[in-house]
Formats: C-alpha cells, structure tokens, sequence
C-alpha cells in the first residue's frame, strides 16, 4: 500500500544512518531522602535501535515514578542506526549492549556519588531497550554475534566490556524489567536466570 510506504520510507532512511550520540544518561534521585545506599534501576528507551532517547516523555516519568519510591533511577542514551540488513542490526544491537555495560560500570564505580547499593542494581527498558538490557545481562564475549567476532571488524567493535568508557568496575545485576525484550541466545537464560 503506498500510503504505508510513505510513513515508513522515512524512518527506514533513518536507520541506515549511524547515530553517534554522546552516550549521556540522565540520574534521578529521591527527594528528602538521607539514605545513603539507595537500589539502582537503569531504564532504556526503545526505538527499534533507530530513534528514542533518554528525554522521551514515557522514560522521564518512569524515572521519576522510580525515584519518588526510593529509587535512584536512570535514563540512557546509546548509539543506534543500522542498515536493513540481518548483520547490520546484529552489530548496531551490539554497540548498544556494550554501552549499556560503559553506563552500568560508571555507575558502579560512582556509587557513593550518586548513593547506590551496588547489592541492589536492576536493569530494563521497552523494545530495543529491554533487548539491550536482557542481553547484558545474558550476553558474553563468547556467545555474542558472529558478526561482532569477524577479524575484520574486530577493532571497530571490541569486546563487550570494552567501549565507552576505561573503567574496569565489576557489577551484579539484581533483576531485569522486561518489557517486550528478547535474547540473542535462549540457552543463556536457563543457565543463569535472573528475577
């Protein structure tokens, strides 16, 4: 139908441009609040990998419900685009995994800044966040996509722990909020499942 071509054209053009965004995040706190070890919950936007961001209305008032509970709360950004293509969409996923993996270690090594229990670390999103989300968790250098391991593309996409950041802050992931998420390998999860 050409109507549904014309709505989709656009937003397909899109995705075939890398987005290199500055890969911020966004930290809601408790207001009042003398606690000084508060559970961590880390909240991506969806998109389809393509669009979405960290100030998207759902994401601020998910934060903010969060951390009026006691919660410190986070929104992030991560790098998307991809082209249509099954490979394409692998690797853009996985430079998205491996941010949220820079984000959860710089939360981890500024804990007491920010008034985290590292005990109590939880992570999820919608969509392509909670993908990115359940496979950081779930994902390991060894089960990641073949065409992340390709020799040739090996220096452009690295190991997961190995982008955005130098910190080398091991952290333990408590729970995921899965909303409409799915994993890259399912033999991961029974081998280890998560609340």
């Amino acid at each position: 139908d050409e109507g549904i071509a014309k709505a989709v054209l656009p937003y397909l053009f899109k995705a075939s441009a890398t987005k290199n965004l500055a890969l911020t995040m966004d930290v809601y706190t408790p207001r009042g609040d003398s606690l000084t070890k508060r559970p961590l919950v880390v909240l991506i936007h969806g998109g389809a990998f393509f669009f979405g961001d960290k100030h998207d209305k759902e994401m601020v008032a998910q934060c903010t419900h969060w951390a009026s509970l006691g919660y410190v709360a986070v929104s992030l950004n991560y790098r998307m685009g991809f082209e249509l293509s099954k490979v394409s969409i692998q690797r853009c996923g996985y430079k998205a995994i491996q941010d949220a993996h820079a984000a959860m270690r710089y939360l981890t090594h500024h804990a007491d800044r920010y008034g985290i229990d590292k005990e109590c670390m939880y992570i999820g999103g919608s969509s392509a966040g909670s993908i990115t989300a359940m496979n950081m968790v779930y994902m390991s250098n060894d089960n990641r996509p073949k065409s992340t391991k390709k020799k040739r593309f090996q220096g452009k996409y690295g190991s997961l722990y190995e982008s955005g950041n130098d910190l080398k802050d091991e952290f333990k992931i408590k729970g995921l909020i899965n909303m409409w998420g799915a994993v890259y390998e399912l033999d991961e999860v029974s081998a280890n499942p998560l609340p």
